[in-house]
């Protein structure tokens, strides 16, 4: 959720304050979109997991801007070596009740180069890149993607998908509400990935209706009811607010994008165990 201290928004987290209102917001009580959807990335997450590192003891995983630790659980749950990195050392704190076994350390890409450790296999990097000053979203993916193994696999959350109804939201106001009210195309994306040298092997969509939508008494209902509903039925990224890009290293040259569906390993029935809000990225 946070990496660096360069701008305004890696600032904030650096105040207790800052920090506790954003965990809060996103691991608080009560109904949100994020939360919904959350749940169902999750899920989503736990399968692929699994599947990726079936049959292997042991495992690397690292979570770029580990934030209040929710990611890092995961990773951690699913038997990996786990590596949460991130700039504020108050949202580490947070990391680590999240993750006690988890190794943690102040890391900012992009102001520093990398750590010398050995390769992951899994890189996670949830809610940042959007967040990110645009001059730094190459590089912090390009020294990512130098980290990656051999057949890693990086995911990459974009949680304001230029395509969806969270851009008409940010038009009827929301920027003006709220200064990180940022949004990144799905073309932009590709772009940032296939620079870093990453080719983008699939897509999976999460939540469709607006936060504004949720919170409103009288749309907060409906908003739900159609989330839920296509949540549970389907990872379209067409139209979807938040959209998981997984990625892994370029051996053979341009950006070759696979199905933008799940398989119906990872798109099937929940096997990942009941839904838990958990803490915040």
């Amino acid at each position: 959720m946070t990496a660096g201290g360069g701008s305004a928004y890696r600032r904030l987290f650096q105040r207790p304050d800052a920090a506790a209102a954003y965990l809060r917001t996103y691991a608080g009580d009560g109904p949100s979109a994020d939360r919904l959807a959350w749940e169902f990335e999750r899920r989503y997450l736990v399968r692929l997991l699994r599947r990726t590192v079936a049959g292997r003891t042991r495992w690397r995983a690292l979570d770029y801007a580990c934030g209040g630790g929710r990611v890092l659980r995961e990773l951690a749950g699913c038997g990996a070596e786990a590596h949460g990195w991130d700039s504020s050392v108050v949202m580490l704190r947070e990391s680590r009740r999240a993750a006690p076994e988890a190794v943690l350390r102040r890391v900012d890409l992009s102001e520093q180069d990398c750590p010398d450790v050995q390769p992951f296999d899994v890189i996670t990097v949830f809610r940042l890149v959007l967040n990110l000053e645009p001059e730094h979203r190459a590089l912090v993916l390009r020294r990512l993607a130098g980290l990656l193994a051999g057949s890693g696999l990086l995911l990459l959350d974009n949680h304001g998908n230029r395509a969806s109804l969270r851009h008409l939201a940010v038009g009827l106001g929301a920027r003006r509400r709220h200064r990180f009210a940022n949004e990144l195309s799905d073309r932009e994306v590709r772009d940032l990935l296939a620079g870093a040298g990453l080719r983008l092997l699939r897509r999976a969509g999460f939540g469709w209706m607006p936060e504004f939508l949720h919170r409103h008494r009288a749309s907060a209902p409906l908003a739900r009811r159609i989330d839920a509903f296509l949540l549970a039925r389907t990872q379209s990224p067409w139209l979807a607010i938040r959209v998981l890009y997984l990625a892994g290293p370029d051996r053979a040259g341009p950006d070759r994008a696979g199905p933008d569906l799940a398989g119906p390993d990872l798109a099937g029935p929940d096997r990942a165990g009941p839904a838990r809000a958990g803490p915040a990225r």
